[in-house]
């Protein structure tokens, strides 16, 4: 494949990421029920970049997860920055973790994400405590930080059915590493 060809495809894969971030986030601000619900529903977006940072970094730069995680931040109503700067982190964590993951089951995979968000979900009750700002309920946090672990293997289904989205080969893997 020739660079412009391989190069015409990271963007369009990027800009599908974008795409699907932000329909995440309109679905999100939707009112489609006049109730609250029961469980609450797992973070659409911190799960995509999650997803996509463990599978294809390249297809997830980390300023447009930034991007991402900021906009959503603020259409969301959350302190500004806290889960982008959060996220970034994983995010950044996860890619450095992502070569020895090759290779391995999808539960070892399963398992490092989980770790990635659950560690995010503390650094954000811990920086809300430190700052004195108002605590979400622990209950309702946790119940979110399920929702979104147990969502996970859904949307790597159906990140890999419908946009092609999967682990790179190792040769690729060795391409990557040597082009930092």
């Amino acid at each position: 494949m020739s660079d412009s060809t391989n190069t015409a495809r990271i963007w369009r894969q990027r800009s599908l990421f974008a795409a699907i971030g932000l329909s995440l986030l309109y679905a999100q601000l939707l009112p489609l029920g006049f109730t609250p619900p029961r469980w609450p529903a797992p973070d659409g977006v911190v799960l995509l970049c999650v997803v996509w940072s463990l599978r294809r970094p390249e297809y997830a730069p980390l300023p447009l997860i930034a991007a991402l995680l900021l906009f959503a931040d603020l259409l969301l109503m959350r302190p500004p920055g806290l889960l982008a700067a959060l996220g970034v982190l994983a995010c950044h964590g996860l890619r450095q973790y992502m070569p020895r993951l090759h290779g391995a089951h999808f539960t070892q995979e399963w398992f490092t994400a989980a770790l990635a968000m659950a560690g995010m979900a503390c650094a954000q009750w811990a920086v809300l405590g430190l700052v004195l700002l108002p605590l979400p309920p622990l209950a309702m946090t946790l119940a979110q930080l399920l929702s979104t672990i147990a969502a996970y293997p859904v949307v790597v289904m159906l990140c890999a059915l419908l946009f092609g989205l999967r682990r790179p080969s190792l040769p690729m893997l060795a391409r990557g590493s040597r082009q930092r």
